[in-house]
């Protein structure tokens, strides 16, 4: 079974949105987002965007970094249930292959996550990031601001 890391294309978007976990729809809706506006809006504007392919070649999950700083980059991923299924032990083993090759560009690596979505959270503990701040919307969603500055 070989699954494919590689450079997002256009299409990628379209094909991943309408089969996105739960969680990630979940917390796209309190963003005031769509599965598709979110996928497409990172593709668009990330610096760094990969798509990782399940067994059958369509995209299972897109993830990348988008620069806000000089030294800053807001690190994203959504995915379909095949990150907690088929994909799970080889992404989360080259996880941190590719957490390494975004800090040689950002040392600071950091965005905010929902506080339901526990797989997005676990990965990320997993990952060594830091939560450093819970924030409540008005609507009384909570999310977590997490952050991962670069060990020289």
């Amino acid at each position: 079974m070989t699954h494919l890391i590689r450079p997002s294309k256009g299409g990628d978007a379209q094909l991943l949105a309408p089969h996105l976990r739960a969680a990630d729809v979940a917390e796209l809706a309190a963003t005031g987002t769509s599965p598709e506006q979110a996928l497409h809006l990172g593709f668009r504007h990330s610096n760094a965007c990969l798509t990782v392919e399940g067994a059958d070649g369509t995209p299972a999950i897109m993830f990348g970094v988008v620069q806000t700083g000089e030294d800053a980059a807001a690190l994203w991923l959504l995915s379909d249930d095949r990150i907690g299924g088929e994909l799970r032990g080889p992404f989360l083993r080259k996880g941190q292959e590719f957490l390494d090759w975004f800090h040689r560009d950002w040392p600071l690596l950091y965005n905010e996550v929902w506080e339901g979505n526990g797989r997005h959270i676990r990965w990320l503990r997993w990952l060594g990031f830091m939560f450093i701040h819970r924030r409540v919307t008005e609507e009384g969603e909570a999310f977590l601001q997490f952050a991962k500055i670069k060990h020289v």
